[in-house]
Parts: structure tokens; sequence; C-alpha cells
């Protein structure tokens, strides 16, 4: 496998979590509010917004060969997590 497409399979997973916490904070602060939180999100809501857009960002500079592997990988993950459940 080149190096380049290694680099961009694992670009797509580090930032693929990383948007998905920043969705996370967004979604608990608004669901949760009442939760007891030992860390304080700065600028709240602008900095998940801003890690969401900046995210995005750079999935969509991916290759399409990268996107496939990756939509690839989350359907073999999520039928090992339904068949793991059932």
């Amino acid at each position: 496998m080149p190096l380049g497409q290694l680099a961009e399979a694992t670009s797509i997973g580090t930032l693929f979590a990383f948007l998905l916490v920043n969705v996370g904070v967004m979604v608990l602060r608004r669901s949760r509010p009442d939760l007891n939180r030992s860390f304080r999100t700065p600028l709240f809501p602008i900095t998940p917004i801003l890690g969401m857009l900046f995210c995005g960002y750079l999935l969509l500079g991916l290759a399409g060969v990268t996107w496939l592997v990756f939509g690839a990988w989350m359907l073999v993950g999520l039928a090992v997590y339904a068949l793991y459940g059932y």
C-alpha cells in the first residue's frame, strides 16, 4: 500500500472521530446541561462549530478511494457491532 494512501486512511478516521467529538459536545451541552463537567469548553458554541467546520473541510479534501475504503470499514464495523450485540 502506498504511504500516501495509508496516511489518508489514518487521517479520515481521526478527522471523523474529532468531528463526532465536536458534535457530541454540542449535543450534550444542549440535552444535558445539568451534568457535572470536569472541563469547560472555551467560547462555547464557537469552538465546537469551528472544529466541525475545519474537520469537514479537511475531510472533503481526501481522495475518493479513501472515502470508499472508509465506508467499507464502517460497514464492517457496524456489522460486527450489530452481530456482537445480537
